[in-house]
């Protein structure tokens, strides 16, 4: 018996088209359950908590200044003239100096924290190895 392509490929093409957007709804709708919730409550108030702390509000200010002079370097870098020396002396200067002292903060938040949020902090590890990075490109 010979299968009729011109009718199979079309009739396929409705069931994918039917079947994925409903598989994908049903994988979406998983409920959380209550003890996932509390985790996530307790989470949300220590982020929030770490977002008013002094440590974050002057690592935010030295990450802020870092990019401004970031930018005010990389700007003046694409520009046709040549880059003046002493201005990018100056700047790459600035962002060693932020660079260290968020490394300063960084440490005296570290030596401040208790060993159970230490133990919550993994992702710090990551952090970690982005800052070496990005002291390492500076």
């Amino acid at each position: 018996m010979r299968v009729n392509t011109r009718t199979l490929l079309p009739f396929t093409a409705i069931m994918l088209v039917l079947l994925i957007p409903s598989a994908a709804w049903a994988q979406h709708k998983h409920k959380h359950d209550g003890q996932k919730k509390a985790g996530m409550a307790g989470m949300e108030s220590e982020m929030s908590m770490m977002m008013r702390s002094p440590h974050h509000l002057l690592m935010t200010a030295h990450m802020k200044s870092m990019s401004g002079f970031a930018r005010a370097l990389r700007d003046q870098a694409v520009r046709p003239k040549a880059l003046d020396v002493e201005f990018a002396r100056a700047a790459v200067a600035e962002l060693r100096h932020n660079l260290d002292a968020m490394e300063a903060i960084h440490q005296t938040h570290m030596q401040a924290m208790s060993a159970e949020m230490k133990s919550k902090m993994q992702m710090m590890e990551k952090m970690d190895k982005d800052r070496s990075m990005v002291k390492d490109q500076v």
